[in-house]
This record gives structure tokens, sequence and C-alpha cells, in this order.
């Protein structure tokens, strides 16, 4: 039972003192909101494309930067990186004299991507450079994972795409359908100049053994592109684990057979296995069979994607039709490519087989 208590003693007194009169609370301000469609205001959201990347405080005709832009251009035997070779790649540094473009070029895609993928490495890019950069940075990732090569400095790296600058799109919204044009109408367009050799004059190069036109056609994207942008700057700124490896090249199966590892074919199944203790084969990893001891047989020895080097540059209608006409000729002798100074090099060979490069009108 609850006890009532007298109620002097269950009460209590507040005396209210009136508050002056204040200045009304100023409204919120707006800025940096937008309205939603249920008329409530919240935060814009976090646009990464607005970030201004650039540090060059004052405008300025001189390239000035403290980034590292290295502009680029790879030059492959089509156009899906499945079927397609990298053959040619220039890289300019743009803080360094355009003497200074280092060319890698070979007939041996894994050895010319791991020099190249050094190279670029040493160079620890900001800002990578590039005519429909898309193409290179889809290039470069495949071969970094076909080639097993790291290359964390493809994603660390901001890629700026050349051609969507100059379609006026860049970072700043606007659609439209106006034609982006080709790399060869803005160097004609800011420059003057034509590229020396037509890609079909660079395919027909190769189908004869020679990487000379696409090196030399390859340096002119590559000091064109890193010209226009700095030509942008002057505008904007006035200035893991190891991953199993079923179909290795030739040089890693090489790597391995010094190591004393050896891939065979499951003779039931045909999937290829890593023996680590080849006196001990094991299962096969799919149908768990018992794998036969490695035999000059068995031994997975070449694995790299055949090319055929005198349809390069043909579509399949094109091939058909040349090797109908009889002008299809298979690729016998492949010329070498000197590595301290291939466009010298390529150049001095052109012009003692009687082949000249176009010149601007």
């Amino acid at each position: 039972m609850s006890e009532e208590l007298p109620s002097e003693l269950n009460s209590f007194t507040v005396t209210l003192t009136p508050v002056t009169e204040s200045q009304p609370s100023p409204t919120p301000s707006l800025a940096g909101l937008v309205q939603t469609a249920e008329g409530v205001y919240s935060a814009v959201p976090y646009d990464p494309s607005k970030l201004d990347y650039q540090k060059s405080a004052k405008a300025t005709p001189e390239f000035q930067t403290d980034k590292t832009i290295l502009s680029l251009d790879v030059e492959t035997t089509g156009t899906n990186p499945w079927e397609y070779r990298l053959i040619v790649c220039s890289v300019w540094d743009l803080n360094e004299p355009k003497a200074n473009m280092v060319t890698f070029a070979s007939w041996d895609e894994e050895q010319l991507t791991k020099d190249l993928f050094e190279y670029i490495a040493s160079k620890d890019p900001d800002i990578i450079l590039a005519f429909n950069a898309k193409f290179e940075n889809r290039c470069f990732v495949s071969r970094s994972m076909q080639f097993r090569i790291p290359a964390p400095w493809i994603w660390s790296a901001e890629w700026h795409d050349l051609m969507y600058i100059l379609e006026g799109g860049w970072k700043n919204g606007l659609q439209g359908s106006q034609p982006t044009g080709s790399e060869e109408n803005w160097l004609m367009y800011f420059f003057g100049e034509t590229k020396p050799y037509t890609i079909d004059e660079c395919f027909e190069g190769i189908r004869q053994g020679r990487l000379d036109e696409m090196i030399i056609r390859n340096r002119t994207c590559v000091a064109g592109q890193g010209d226009i942008y700095q030509l942008y700057l002057y505008s904007r700124y006035g200035l893991q684990e190891e991953v199993p490896e079923e179909k290795p090249t030739v040089t890693r199966i090489e790597e391995w057979m010094a190591e004393g590892k050896a891939l065979v074919k499951c003779s039931v199944c045909g999937a290829v296995n890593e023996l680590f203790d080849p006196a001990n084969p094991g299962q096969c990893w799919r149908c768990l069979a018992n794998l036969p001891a490695p035999s000059p047989e068995n031994i997975v020895r070449e694995a790299v994607r055949p090319v055929d080097w005198g349809a390069v540059g043909y579509s399949s209608k094109e091939l058909a039709a040349a090797k109908k006409a009889g002008t299809y000729q298979p690729v016998t002798t492949l010329q070498p490519v000197a590595p301290e100074a291939p466009q010298v090099t390529a150049m001095q060979r052109l012009i003692r087989l009687g082949v000249e490069p176009h010149v601007s009108e």
C-alpha cells in the first residue's frame, strides 16, 4: 500500500522570470547543399572529378609542374588484347627534354613488357598521358596479369586521356555530339605536322619483318601528345598470393625449370598441373587422377600465342583477298631492333630501303 504525503510535502514552487526578447536565429547557409526531390536539402555528393590535381600557381608559357607526367603510346598488332601483341611503346617524361624520349621495341612481347614496366616504375609517375588512354591502360593491365609483372603504378597514377580533353567534356560535365577528331587532326591544327607514316604503311613494314616505320610513327605520336598537353596546361592554369599458371609463357617456364618445378598435362583430362616435387607428382587438381612423372612428352614447354606477322593489319576479308591475289607472304626474317637508339637505326634502315616519310605541305 502506498502512503499519501501531505500536499505541502509533495509539491514545490517555481518562480518564472521573464526572458528578454532575443534576435531571431540566423538563417542557415544553403551553400554547398542541393534540394532533393522530397524538398529537403542535403550535402552535395562528393565528386572527385572536381578536384584540382595541378599545383601550378601562376600562368606561364613555360611548362612547370612538380608532378611526373609521362606521355606514352603503345603500338600493337590489333585491337583485342587476347589477340594482339605489344610491339612498340615510347615514353616521354615531360620534365625532361624531348630528345630523352625512350622507345621500347621488340618482337619479344614479354621481354618488352618487362623492360617497359621497369622503366615506368622507376619514374614513379603521377600522371600518365595518352590519346584514347583506355587502350593503353587495358594493354598494361592485361600484360601485367599475363606475364605476372607487378605494376601498382597502373592504378596509383592518374590517367589523363588527351582525346577526352580535346573533346571538351573533361571534368566539366558537358554533353554533346561533337566529333573528337583524330590525333592527326590535332597535330595538323596545332603544329602543322603530319605523322611520318600511315598505320597501313606501318603494318606493311611489319609484314616485311620491320618495326622501323612503327617506331618513327610512335615517337611522333608521343611527342605530339606531350606538346598538346603542355598547351592544355597553359590554357587551363595559365600555366598477394602467387596465382597458379595454366598457360605460362616460355620465359616463365624456363624460370620454373631452373627452380626445380615443372608443368605436366594430366593423361586423363588434359589439365595442366604444376609440380613442385617432380619425384612425387601427386594427383590432378581437376579429375584427381594420378599424374604421370615428368617426361619430354608431357612437360608443357610452350604456351605463347603464335603470331602470323605476314597477316598483321589485315582484316579476315583483306587477308583472304591478299592470299587470293598472291600478295600475302609469310614473314621469314625479323629485323633486329637496336635498343640504344632505335629511332636513328630505324630511319637509317628505311632510307637505305628507299622508304621515305611523309612531309607536311
